[in-house]
């Protein structure tokens, strides 16, 4: 398909048919041909367009295995969702650093230490 689509079907499949038609005694309608040839470089256009998304579509093909599924996505944010949970929250790093405080001020205001 380097040079464009093979037409030789098409354009044996069209010999048959005026064949028939002949020996029934009928020929084909005058804009025959050019349908005919207008089908053929559409055709052509079609085979050209499909040649360049082909290479495309292997490269996004290549692509595809380092891309996670969507059931590694969802099985990634539960993992991550679980060790949140088990990080220290907000609140309770600000009572970590009130208790540090007064154990380190408490003294102090008790007169205890200088």
């Amino acid at each position: 398909m380097a040079d464009g689509p093979d037409l030789s079907l098409l354009r044996q499949r069209i010999r048959e048919i005026e064949r028939r038609l002949d020996g029934a005694g009928m020929a084909l309608p005058a804009e025959t041909e050019p349908r005919v040839a207008q089908l053929e470089r559409e055709l052509a256009a079609i085979a050209a367009l499909l040649a360049r998304v082909e290479p495309m579509i292997a490269r996004i093909d290549a692509t595809v295995p380092g891309l996670a599924s969507r059931a590694e996505l969802e099985r990634m944010r539960a993992q991550v969702a679980a060790q949140l949970g088990e990080k220290p929250s907000r609140a309770s790093l600000w009572a970590l650093v009130a208790l540090l405080l007064v154990v380190l001020v408490a003294p102090r205001v008790a007169g205890l230490l200088p």
